[in-house]
């Protein structure tokens, strides 16, 4: 039984944790490719979570930081 709830367990954890995990990684990559220059950089903004909300802050962040470059070149 306990193995069977520690198996259960597992399973859950990682049908729950695994989506936002990649999520994180992805915006994780878009935030060190911006940082490092690449300023057409953006994070994959998927699903309703939290971690979507954080992606489409980026995302509008990394906009206006794009166009503000523009106007001053």
């Amino acid at each position: 039984t306990v193995l069977l709830l520690l198996g259960g367990t597992a399973v859950a954890a990682l049908l729950v944790f695994r989506p936002a995990h990649t999520q994180l990684r992805a915006l994780e990559d878009a935030a060190r490719r911006f940082g490092g220059g690449d300023l057409t950089a953006r994070a994959p903004t998927g699903g309703s979570d939290e971690v979507a909300a954080v992606a489409i802050a980026f995302n509008r962040m990394a906009d206006d930081l794009g166009a503000r470059q523009q106007q001053l070149v």
